[in-house]
């Protein structure tokens, strides 16, 4: 999570916060993000719960949301979606199926990306979500 110096002091960086369960996936996505000097990586949450107590303290403007977490918490998104106002939600899965994509609409995800593909769509998604978002 260091700042890049690539980036002139002017432009605000896209804060974002990973949650996903497995720590291996968000050290990846944290290396990818970490490269481009827009974008901030302000947190990073294992589960539901933890990304809720966090969304308050860190204030990002994109969350990465794994929307199926190995600990049982799926059953939270109701709990994630209300304590997500404000908060452009890119969802992303092993699978894309109706089942899928009725949960990352549930989140209030504006996107849902695949994991296998997540090298090449993750930073587009990221730039889209916060350019509808309001910064500071």
């Amino acid at each position: 999570m260091a700042a890049n110096s690539e980036m002139p002091s002017d432009v605000m960086p896209i804060k974002v916060l990973i949650v996903d369960d497995s720590d291996i996936m968000r050290r990846a996505i944290i290396s990818l993000l970490e490269r481009h000097p827009e974008i901030e990586v302000v947190g990073e949450a294992d589960s539901f719960h933890q990304t809720i107590q966090m969304l308050g303290k860190v204030r990002p403007h994109v969350v990465v949301l794994d929307l199926f977490m190995g600990d049982g918490t799926n059953a939270t998104v109701t709990e994630f979606k209300l304590g997500s106002v404000g908060v452009c939600v890119v969802a992303i899965s092993a699978s894309n199926n109706d089942e899928v994509r009725a949960l990352a609409e549930n989140v209030g995800a504006t996107k849902l990306l695949d994991k296998m593909n997540l090298w090449n769509e993750l930073i587009p998604a990221i730039k889209e979500c916060a350019a509808g978002q309001p910064t500071g």
